[in-house]
């Protein structure tokens, strides 16, 4: 398979709504990690969730409702 085609179909599998669970399960982890581990700096899953979060909403052209 080509790059293209894996990243292709990578973009099929990545619906918003797989967006969103992926982007609050990694702030459910970072909840927990830091309810467990007070003094760890965590803040890049909070940055990474909310990268991901922030994806999901935005409109894609080319798919139609």
């Amino acid at each position: 398979m080509r790059f293209r085609e894996r990243f292709g179909t990578m973009q099929e599998w990545l619906t918003p709504k797989r967006l969103r669970r992926i982007a609050f399960a990694l702030l459910a982890i970072w909840g927990g990690l830091s309810a467990m581990y007070p003094g760890q700096h965590l803040a890049w899953l909070v940055v990474l969730a909310s990268c991901i979060l922030a994806s999901a909403y935005i409109p894609n052209p080319i798919r139609k409702r």
